[in-house]
């Protein structure tokens, strides 16, 4: 399972369950190194995809995770020699906050979908607010050090609100009814903030 199948999980979901909403998913550069490509530089995309339901633009990155494991929130590119991010690059979490600044909600979506030691299947998906992902991590490394990576599945799962697969006429979708309850809760809790 790749992340490109929660990608189209979702795509299908919002078309199905959200009525008169508008999908786009924003296609992934080419390789400028490609030969043929005519491109010397290719911006990297900012997220994922954005949707538009009641006439709120939402931009979403997904992630996926296929182990247990933690979210990584820091890593160090050897290559280019600094910090990049972890599972959300910096690059995306400075554009998913410059979305939520102009007032649009923006998202990480992380879905976690394994098997446990006893057999027992995960899937589930985090929806985070990227404010209060950005807080979130800035507090978990004052309070575990510089030296911390990753924000334990545990910890997310005490600390981050979920959605799940649920099973409908039409198919199995994510239970984006849910997800919108979420955006709306996190966006009011921010309104109430500034």
């Amino acid at each position: 399972m790749r992340e490109q199948n929660f990608q189209q999980e979702m795509k299908e979901s919002i078309d199905k369950l959200l009525d008169r909403s508008f999908y786009c998913k924003i296609p992934d550069a080419m390789n400028p190194g490609m030969p043929g490509t005519g491109y010397r530089f290719v911006p990297p995309k900012p997220f994922d995809l954005f949707f538009i339901f009641k006439g709120i633009f939402t931009a979403v990155e997904l992630k996926m995770k296929k182990t247990a494991g933690g979210f990584c929130i820091s890593q160090f590119n050897k290559k280019k020699q600094k910090e990049t991010g972890g599972d959300l690059r910096t690059h995306q979490e400075k554009a998913l906050l410059r979305i939520r600044r102009a007032g649009c909600p923006a998202i990480v979506l992380v879905n976690y979908r394994f098997e446990k030691k006893d057999g027992e299947k995960t899937n589930e998906a985090f929806v985070i607010d990227i404010r209060h992902f950005v807080e979130f991590k800035e507090r978990f490394v004052v309070r575990n050090g510089p030296d911390v990576k990753s924000i334990p599945y545990k910890l997310m799962r005490l600390t981050f609100p979920t959605i799940e697969r649920i099973k409908t006429p039409g198919g199995t979708f994510w239970d984006v009814d849910r997800m919108i309850e979420i955006i709306s809760e996190e966006s009011q809790n921010y309104k109430e903030e500034e």
